[in-house]
C-alpha cells in the first residue's frame, strides 16, 4: 500500500512538473543590459503579457499574445514617447479590429 501511495505521489509530482515546465517567462536583453523583451511563452506558443522597450529602457510596445497572436489592447509608441495611432489598437485573433482604448 505504501508503494501504491508513493507511486501516485510522484506520478502527480511529474505532471505538475510538466504543466509548470510548458510555461516559461523569458526576458531578453540588449548588449548594454538593458532589458529589450519580456514574454511568456506556454506549450510552445506566445501567451499572456508582452513588452518591448527601445534601447533606453522605455517601452516600445506592450500588449497580450493569445496562442502565438496579438489580442486585446496593443499600445505602440514612437521613439519621441509619443503613442502611435496607426500601430496602436484592440486586436482579435491577432487582427486589428478597433481603436485603442488608451
Amino acid at each position: 500500500m505504501k508503494r501504491l501511495v508513493l507511486i501516485s505521489f510522484l506520478f502527480g509530482c511529474a505532471n505538475m512538473t510538466a504543466a509548470v515546465a510548458s510555461e516559461k517567462y523569458i526576458t531578453e536583453f540588449y548588449d548594454t543590459g538593458q532589458t529589450k523583451v519580456e514574454k511568456t511563452y506556454k506549450n510552445g506558443k506566445l501567451n499572456g503579457p508582452f513588452k518591448m522597450y527601445f534601447r533606453d529602457g522605455r517601452i516600445m510596445m506592450q500588449g497580450t499574445m493569445k496562442d502565438g497572436k496579438k489580442d486585446g489592447d496593443w499600445v505602440v509608441y514612437y521613439f519621441n514617447g509619443e503613442k502611435s495611432l496607426y500601430a496602436s489598437g484592440v486586436f482579435r485573433d491577432g487582427k486589428w479590429v478597433a481603436p485603442s482604448k488608451n
